[in-house]
């Protein structure tokens, strides 16, 4: 189903749209969207179209995720959101969505989902929560 111009977009990104932000939000900066075509191939081993990447970039415009600057031939995206706020934004969203707002909801849900964690990341979670109580 085609977008009305009229309506706001929703700011949630599918799951190739958050690959491409995520080579966006990698680099820090500028990047081309044969950049992103590369990176993802690297990285993924997806091999997209220029066409598809053209398509996924303008969908993240019109959500209001990027915007593009023209150098010389060539198109450069930067990210107009912070990686941390959208990740921050849906972890909010999803705990509302299904645990009713309940942090210790979605903690469970995590724990028995059978996620791989290591003893490192384990002692990171503990001192974040120690750090709640200061």
């Amino acid at each position: 189903m085609k977008r009305k111009k009229t309506e706001k977009p929703e700011e949630n990104l599918t799951e190739r749209e958050a690959m491409v932000m995520r080579c966006i939000w990698d680099r820090g900066g500028d990047i081309s969207s044969l950049e992103i075509q590369q990176k993802l191939q690297e990285e993924n081993g997806l091999a997209f179209e220029r066409t598809t990447i053209a398509t996924y970039l303008l969908h993240l415009q019109e959500k209001g995720f990027i915007e593009r600057n023209k150098k010389g031939q060539v198109y450069y995206y930067r990210p107009l959101k912070e990686k941390d706020q959208y990740v921050q934004s849906e972890v909010r969203k999803t705990t509302e969505q299904w645990f009713s707002g309940a942090l210790p909801g979605l903690v469970a849900a995590f724990v028995q989902s059978g996620a791989e964690i290591s003893p490192e990341e384990l002692q990171k979670v503990k001192e974040l929560i120690d750090g709640l109580d200061q």
